[in-house]
This record gives C-alpha cells, structure tokens and sequence, in this order.
C-alpha cells in the first residue's frame, strides 16, 4: 500500500469512527448525587428524577435543578415515576405505598404531596395512568387497577391468578382493552371484558410467553390504533408482536441478541424506525454502550453503538420537545440529553 493509499485508508476508517459521533450527539449532561431509580418527563420539558437516597429533583429543559424534595419516610425509595398532567406526579415505592404530588406554584414549581396510601406488599416497578383509573404492578406478583377520582377506596381489580414471578412491566391498551405483563416468570396478556374482569389470553406461541424480563424498561408498546397494537419486548432477543381486535396474536419480527437487554426506546423518524438498546453488564468497569437497530427492508440491522455511561443504562427514554432527542440514565448517577440525526 502507498502513501496515498495509507492516507485514504486513515481517513475513511477516522470518518467511520467518528461517525456515530455525529449521528448521536451529546447535548447535555448532569451529575447527581446518588444513582438514579427512575425518571419522568413532563410536556413542558422539565425532567423530575428519583434517586436512591429517597430524594427527586426536578430540572429544567437546560438541565438546571429547580427543585430537590426528600420523601417524608426517609428510609423509603422512590422506584417509579408517572406523570399525569402538568402538575400531578405518582411515585411508587419500595414499599408498596403510591404518592401523589401536585404542583401548586407552576412559577417557581412548588411541589406539594397531596395524598399516600399502601398498595402492594412489594416494590412498585410501574404506574400506568389513564384518564380516570391507572395500574400498578409489584413485587408481590399482582397488578392492580385503581380508580383516580378514589384513590381512597379499594382496588378496582386485582390480577393475581395466572402470574408467576415479580411483574417489572405492563402496557394497556384502552380500545382494544388488552393488558400485556412481563416478569420474572414470563409475558402474559389479558383482556378486560364487559364485566371489567381480566381474562388470560393463551399466546398459543412459547416465544412470547416464556420471554422473561427483570427490568421494567424492557417491554413497550410499538404502535397503536383502533384495530392493532404492537408490541416490543426484550431480553436475550427483541420480539416485536402484535395483538388485533380480534385478538388474534402474531409474531412480525424477532431479533437475536448476544447479549441481556435492560432497556429499550422506539425513535420513528420520517419513514425509518430506530430502537434503542442498553445491555446488562455485571463488570462496573467497562464503558457500557447504547446499540442502534434500524428496520432496513424486512430486515432489522444493528448497525452502531456507542460508550454512553460508566455502569448499567436502566433506562432509554424519547424527550418530547425536541424531535429525534432522548434521554439516558444510568448507575452511574448521570442523566443524559442526546439527539440523533440518521442519513
């Protein structure tokens, strides 16, 4: 090989490193003081995050903290945040309890908590909220359907029959009345009669089914209407399904990993559809990666990845505000801004 074939050769190989660079870039960053259990992001763009110390803080869109709360039961730890509007925030604890804050000065973003009640005998891994009811899923093997204007009064439902294991994720959808869970023992889906009870729906296809998740960022909801929702969940491998009106379940894509997923996010750009992955590693010291998945003809290919944080990323999840960004927390007490452009 000349000179000049050296040279070329150099900076095609530079231009190829540097290019994930380009296409996901790091637009802001924040340390905080403990590793972080789970975020939340409101419409205006202000991001609230929850920390092992039992404390959240709420930043703005530049990733300036404007407010630092500690829970009152100090000993008690923040696992799952939902948002329900502007200014009403649900945290799930590892205790079982669900609280409720509300903000009363939007101006300078006061938060007030408004109400705590005991749910589950376990940590709650997710709040799902609706209009006038949300779920919640625990530790303690159940999901529980609860009615927002009552929150005081039992239950709506609780599924209990069926599920095996801790339950890390759930996704409903309100039209088709269907309910899909992941946990420890596996992926189950139900669907709400006329009579507001859950049926077990057989998957008849063991791939689904025996798919396993322990964490609750590894299963979400692809794509929605009146008559289909899809459905991508992963592990050891990324399933894409899709459950119609009918109820009728198929399989449209499966993707082999070589390694445990955590999380995963969903970015649609134009025509083309990206996922975002993070891995389990058990080793502090490696750079832990967020791998890129874009759907090319029938095919999936994973075609980039890059050193995003210092120990696992638990979670991967779309800003709303800004097109094509999202948002990387980890362990490693960083919380991340990122914006990806694809050609």
């Amino acid at each position: 090989m000349n000179d000049k074939s050296k040279n070329k050769y150099l900076i095609e190989c530079l231009n190829k490193n540097s290019l994930i660079n380009e296409l996901m870039a790091l637009k802001k960053t924040v340390c905080l003081n403990e590793s972080i259990c789970d975020v939340g992001i409101f419409d205006s763009g202000n991001i609230i995050c929850a920390t092992l110390d039992g404390s959240f803080s709420i930043f703005d869109s530049n990733f300036e903290r404007i407010q630092y709360k500690i829970v009152e039961k100090v000993e008690d730890q923040i696992i799952s945040i939902a948002i329900k509007s502007q200014n009403i925030v649900y945290f799930g604890f590892q205790s079982g309890d669900v609280e409720i804050w509300n903000v009363k000065n939007p101006v300078d973003f006061k938060f007030e908590m408004t109400k705590r009640r005991n749910c589950h005998k376990g940590f709650i891994y997710q709040i799902l909220l609706f209009r006038n009811f949300f779920f919640t899923c625990s530790e303690d093997k159940t999901i529980k359907k609860w009615n927002i204007r009552k929150f005081d009064d039992d239950c709506l439902y609780e599924i209990k029959e069926g599920l095996l294991g801790e339950i890390y994720s759930i996704i409903y959808n309100e039209n088709l009345k269907i309910l899909v869970s992941s946990g420890s023992e596996g992926t189950f889906i139900f669907h709400e009669d006329y009579d507001k009870k859950f049926q077990k729906i057989n998957t008849y296809d063991k791939i689904i089914s025996d798919m396993k998740i322990n964490f609750k960022n590894s299963l979400q909801l692809f794509d929605e209407n009146d008559q289909l929702i899809k459905i991508i969940i992963g592990n050891e491998k990324i399933i894409i399904f899709s459950i119609s009106k009918e109820l009728k379940i198929n399989i449209n894509y499966v993707i082999e990993l070589n390694y445990k997923c955590l999380s995963i996010c969903v970015i649609k750009m134009k025509e083309k559809i990206i996922f975002l992955t993070s891995e389990i590693r058990y080793n502090d010291d490696e750079n832990h990666t967020i791998k890129f998945y874009q759907k090319s003809g029938d095919n999936y290919l994973k075609y980039k990845e890059r050193e995003s944080h210092k120990k696992e990323i638990i979670g991967i999840i779309l800003y709303p505000n800004i097109i094509n960004t999202f948002i990387s927390f980890s362990h490693d007490n960083y919380l991340k801004l990122w914006n990806l452009t694809i050609e």
